[in-house]
């Protein structure tokens, strides 16, 4: 749903999504049949977005349909608004789609930029309290202790840390 609101490319944001899925994952898009920009020349239809698409899973299967909006009993409210739903199945993995736009002549400090730099920095306050042999336990403990977190939340957030971190570490 907010693909297209994101502050950055939807087809980046979707080559991104990519790297999460299975090889039989399905990635499933609804929301406005458009996506609106700022600058028209970045406005896409539903049918150029499943054009994009198309060459980043094995099936894609797009609908539109016309529904109420902000159904209220008040006619002043009520809208039709045209929605798309888009499923792509099955991922292609090429050097295409997982390869991101580069700028060789510096950093564009954008969203995209402000995110990966609050990820890192969140990574390495925790990477800093590892000097051993640890369990997702201990580490869930730590996690409640230096960034307050609830116990169900330090765990989850440790399985997924220390997941993230064997990705990481050991990906060829």
């Amino acid at each position: 749903w907010f693909f297209d609101i994101l502050d950055t490319e939807y087809i980046t944001s979707v080559r991104h999504t990519l790297r999460y899925l299975s090889e039989t994952g399905s990635l499933l898009i609804y929301g406005p049949n458009n996506v609106h920009k700022n600058d028209i020349s970045q406005q896409l239809t539903a049918e150029e977005i499943k054009d994009m698409l198309i060459n980043n899973f094995a099936e894609i299967n797009l609908q539109t349909k016309q529904i109420n909006y902000l159904h209220n009993p008040l006619n002043s409210q009520n809208r039709l608004e045209e929605v798309m739903f888009l499923a792509g199945k099955k991922p292609k993995r090429n050097k295409e789609n997982l390869e991101f736009p580069t700028n060789p002549d510096g950093i564009i400090y954008d969203p995209t930029f402000e995110n990966y730099k609050a990820f890192n920095q969140t990574f390495f306050n925790i990477l800093k309290h590892i000097n051993q042999d640890i369990t997702v336990e201990e580490l869930a403990k730590i996690m409640q202790q230096e960034f307050n977190f609830a116990e169900n939340e330090a765990k989850h957030y440790a399985e997924s840390f220390i997941s993230k971190l064997i990705l990481d570490m050991y990906r060829k």
